[in-house]
């Protein structure tokens, strides 16, 4: 689909902009992603409407209703809702979001926390990050020190240390890294692959 290609491309994009520049909180508008909106024009509970938008200034509360594309957040003590977004890349320290769905969401930085319904795929970069959802499709987990909580995921991929996966039901899980824990509850997961060191997987085989 027309979405999904574009979406892929945001992802591509944002995320070699952010190995750049790494985390930050200027004030730079919408230099972030060309043809965002920095919610600077856009007034709290506004309708996204399908629109990009960014956050670059620290400590903001913004409410992002309706549908929107991509939410670039790069600034710190971000609190941020959200309805539904196409993509959500988080880049900065203590950032707080909570929403219904996303297509792709992707975290970096430290010590922030995620609740969101619905996710696509889940890229975890960061550190000390704890995440909270109903179901995610696919998890990519390479930080460190993270803590991810799902009732539902259909792969899950651990190749950071020290990092804690809590599940009720998985479709398969794959570590690399070490000193990881994953634990499932509710089925028999289908594959089980731990190639890491000292890794701790738990759950009906």
């Amino acid at each position: 689909m027309a979405t999904n290609r574009r979406m892929r491309a945001v992802v591509a994009a944002l995320a070699v902009g952010l190995t750049v520049s790494g985390c930050g909180s200027g004030t730079s508008g919408v230099s972030s992603a060309d043809g965002a909106e920095s919610v600077a024009n856009a007034p709290d509970g506004s309708d996204c409407a399908g629109r990009d938008m960014v956050i670059d200034r620290d400590g903001e509360a913004v409410a992002l209703q309706g549908e929107c594309g991509t939410v670039l957040v790069r600034a710190n003590g971000v609190q941020l809702y959200i309805d539904s977004a196409e993509t959500v890349v988080l880049d900065g320290q203590g950032i707080g979001v909570s929403g219904g769905q996303a297509d792709a969401v992707i975290l970096s930085g430290r010590s922030g926390r995620s609740t969101i319904e619905s996710v696509g795929s889940l890229a975890v970069r960061g550190n000390g990050m704890t995440v909270d959802a109903r179901e995610v499709a696919s998890v990519d987990l390479t930080g460190s020190g993270n803590v991810l909580s799902v009732e539902q995921a259909t792969a899950v991929t651990v190749a950071g240390n020290d990092n804690t996966v809590r599940a009720g039901e998985l479709g398969e899980v794959e570590v690399t890294g070490s000193h990881n824990t994953v634990e499932w509850t509710d089925t028999p997961v289908e594959v089980v692959r731990d190639t890491g060191a000292q890794n701790t997987l738990s759950g009906p085989r």
